[in-house]
């Protein structure tokens, strides 16, 4: 039986519609042929337990929102046989690849933005397994990539965590929560929220997005000692302090954006909205250089949940909003779990996206690299890699010398 789920608002809406799916790779050693069988199971109960990943998205003149559409009691075999997909032919990467390269080489392992796949025999899913092209019997890597319209990093890693050989799978609640979203952005604040779509916004993101430059890309681990040490500092004066606090501050300060905004995950933040819930459930903090030129300012500007305050000037007119040096920093981190695949090592864990185009602006994302250990990795087009240092960043070693060239 087919079902049409009606989608957020937010998840509709015009600026949504150009963004490509959520995607990481997970480079492993192991065999891929040992992998792939053991994958292929995991995968088929997580499908059984959500067929709305096997869905597509739809427009009809009866709703005013985006769809997805589903079948609920699908022949989950044919679905796997759709979506999983190993060694596909036209994919050769290798572990050493250049972030760039690595990109153009998986773009169509990447679920492609929804203007692209709206009422098209496109799937909002796709899980790929590949060999390594430098020591394919000893070596591949796993990509996941799930349409942004359906789902956050939470929503993402909430499924990617799954496919886990020791993982439990569940069902999430995929029916949106329209009424308690709209509760949710009300604490980010009535303008501040209008503003992100705003046409001055929406036009410095086409900007960045069609004629800015090509972004770079660079990631290093994260300093836990220097975390610690901020940290410690703090405790020592009464105050707290945490992580995502620090991290924020240091990258809107370095970037010097006239707005920074960092996002938010409503869940068990909003009453009715907690971690089963799939969706778009989050939103985006503004801060102005008052509120980011420290942590504690982050901190003091989540002090109460009902109304975040992180600006203490007027947003931009539209002249400026038009053009002015903007942020976005997202945090996976707590999100991802270790990915323990049959008789397979994993290695390195990273975002992945196609980079060959552009980027609306200086971006970046706070994620799991590995066990025990959290990455940063920066999209930027101001920036070059001598500029990312321990004195202005909380950060270590980049990540692999290699990739990030």
């Amino acid at each position: 039986m087919l079902l049409a789920i009606d989608l957020l608002e937010i998840e509709s809406k015009s600026l949504s519609q150009h963004i490509s799916g959520i995607s990481t790779i997970t480079f492993y050693k192991g065999d891929i042929h040992l992998a792939a069988k053991s994958l292929k199971e995991r995968f088929s109960l997580l499908l059984e337990a959500n067929p709305w990943i096997a869905g597509k998205l739809v427009k009809t003149k009866q709703s005013k929102n985006l769809q997805l559409l589903y079948s609920n009691t699908p022949s989950t075999n044919i679905q796997v046989e759709l979506l999983f997909k190993v060694n596909p032919p036209d994919v050769k990467i290798h572990s050493d690849m250049p972030y760039s390269q690595l990109g153009k080489a998986c773009s169509s392992l990447i679920v492609q933005r929804p203007t692209r796949i709206i009422n098209k025999e496109e799937y909002i899913t796709k899980l790929t397994l590949v060999e390594d092209t430098k020591d394919p019997q000893n070596k591949f890597s796993l990509i996941f990539s799930l349409s942004h319209s359906v789902g956050d990093g939470h929503t993402y890693y909430s499924l990617l965590n799954m496919l886990s050989k020791d993982a439990k799978i569940e069902a999430l609640t995929v029916q949106r929560k329209e009424e308690i979203y709209a509760k949710a952005i009300k604490t980010l604040g009535k303008k501040e929220f209008a503003y992100l779509t705003s046409f001055s916004h929406v036009f410095n993101v086409f900007r960045g997005m069609i004629c800015g430059k090509k972004a770079k890309v660079y990631a290093f681990y994260l300093d836990e000692n220097k975390i610690s040490e901020l940290k410690a500092k703090k405790k020592e004066e009464q105050a707290y302090i945490s992580t995502n606090d620090i991290l924020t501050s240091s990258f809107s300060t370095f970037t010097g954006a006239r707005l920074c905004a960092m996002a938010i995950n409503f869940r068990n933040k909003i009453k009715g909205l907690d971690n089963k819930d799939a969706g778009n459930y989050e939103g985006a903090i503004l801060y102005d250089k008052r509120h980011y030129k420290s942590p504690s300012s982050i901190r003091h500007s989540l002090i109460n949940p009902s109304s975040y305050q992180g600006l203490s000037k007027p947003l931009p007119k539209t002249f400026e909003g038009m053009f002015c040096k903007m942020g976005l920093i997202t945090n996976w981190a707590s999100f991802a779990k270790d990915l323990n695949l049959q008789d397979a090592k994993e290695e390195l864990h990273l975002p992945l996206t196609n980079t060959a185009g552009r980027m609306p602006y200086e971006m970046c994302v706070v994620f799991r690299a590995k066990e025990g250990k959290t990455g940063l990795i920066y999209f930027t087009q101001r920036f070059k890699k001598v500029d990312f240092n321990p004195q202005s960043l909380p950060i270590g070693k980049l990540i692999s010398n290699k990739i990030f060239t």
